[in-house]
């Protein structure tokens, strides 16, 4: 699917199941494919952005002190993950930027009572606050500003970009540094992400899961001239605008498709006469697509119906069917009959109370305990020696079609 297609059938694809969440993902692959951007000439070339950030990378390990760590080498063939247009290139992430792991605090200063700094841990950095906070002495290369790009490191290996006030960053969460502002930062992240679920899904027999710098630091990454990096980011943004307009649509559509099904399927369980009965019904079958929309709603139109049935609002008497009460007379005869061939004692539980009976009884029908009409047996116990004994079957029920 070319892009100019995609964007045509962008609310088609949203319709379907999970289809916003698709869209997401399909728009930031098309991205990082370069289909979603045309080169221009007059872009400067991508080896002289390289160039700079080059440049810009030695200027940060000088000025930081950093100790340059072994390089992953030279990228090769069988690590390019997709095809990229002839004039970008592939970089590997330790190029444009440092991952800075975070620091051991010591967990006897943490507190949840707001004392000293912020603490980021994994669980935090989707948000703009955290939980915890520590109590302590640290260092100001441990401080997250707003707008780093924060990658936790165990889980799901999700990458954020720290939208709260500053605050530490701790130990298995790392911090991208990136290496001068020559470049679009979460274009750079997309990628990664991409790269680190690659990672996630090839290691997913693994009971826990760990991330390394040198993991993140290795990751592959394509690299467009920094005037389409900025196109492509644009375009991005307008595409991730109409997905959230799109899915803000699907949510009032759910919100009034769910009231209406609450009201119709309240309706039928409602009705006291037969027109309401009626009309009710219509209401539901002429909207039957909305009634049963979703699974949820199948299983709601489902137990309404059980209801209906053992209501006795699915069907009307007729003069010459047997009584309920006969029914269950002859069921306590044969009850009596295998109490006495089986040594069972009869149910102690008594007559129904008034205030027992769930819904009025439609003429001609009778209201029993369970026991009235079938023998309820528990079933054998682990463990129970029960060798040269008879056993039971749990159930058991009269047919008496077969009297």
């Amino acid at each position: 699917m070319d892009a100019q297609t995609f964007v045509d059938n962008f609310a088609t694809i949203a319709d379907a199941p999970g289809g916003v969440q698709r869209l997401r993902e399909m728009v930031i692959d098309l991205a990082l494919q370069g289909r979603l951007s045309d080169p221009d000439p007059r872009d400067d070339s991508v080896g002289s952005l390289i160039a700079v950030i080059d440049s810009d990378r030695e200027n940060a390990f000088l000025s930081n002190g950093w100790q340059s760590a072994k390089s992953a080498g030279t990228i090769r063939e069988e690590e390019l993950p997709w095809p990229i247009p002839d004039h970008w290139a592939w970089v590997r992430l330790e190029r444009l930027a440092f991952p800075q792991a975070g620091f051991a605090f010591k967990s006897n200063h943490f507190n949840q009572s707001g004392r000293g700094m912020p603490l980021i841990r994994i669980r935090d950095i989707g948000n703009a606050t955290t939980e915890c906070h520590f109590e302590g002495d640290y260092r100001e290369e441990f401080i997250v500003q707003e707008g780093d790009y924060l990658v936790g490191m165990d889980g799901n290996f999700n990458i954020r970009q720290w939208q709260g006030a500053p605050a530490l960053l701790n130990q298995r969460v790392t911090r991208l540094i990136f290496f001068g502002d020559r470049m679009q930062r979460s274009f750079a992240t997309w990628a990664l992400q991409d790269r680190i679920n690659a990672l996630h899904g090839s290691r997913a027999y693994t009971t826990v899961q760990h991330l390394s710098g040198k993991q993140i630091a290795a990751a592959v990454i394509p690299l467009p001239p920094l005037a389409e990096q900025e196109r492509i980011v644009a375009k991005v943004d307008e595409l991730m605008g109409l997905c959230d307009d799109l899915e803000a649509h699907q949510e009032r559509r759910h919100r009034a498709t769910t009231h209406f099904r609450a009201s119709a399927l309240h309706a039928l369980t409602e009705a006291d006469i037969a027109d309401d009965f009626r009309h009710a019904w219509e209401r539901v079958s002429t909207n039957w697509a909305i009634t049963t929309g979703d699974a949820a709603a199948i299983s709601s139109v489902r137990n309404t119906v059980a209801q209906l049935a053992v209501e006795g609002r699915l069907s009307s008497g007729h003069a010459d069917d047997e009584r309920a009460e006969s029914i269950l007379d002859e069921c306590l005869r044969r009850k009596a009959e295998l109490v006495a061939a089986g040594g069972r004692s009869r149910s102690e539980l008594g007559p129904i109370a008034n205030d027992e009976l769930p819904f009025p009884l439609p003429r001609g029908w009778a209201l029993a305990r369970l026991d009235r009409w079938c023998d309820i047996a528990g079933g054998l116990a682990k463990g129970r020696k029960i060798a040269g004994k008879p056993s039971e079957c749990p159930l058991e029920w009269w047919d008496l079609r077969a009297a």
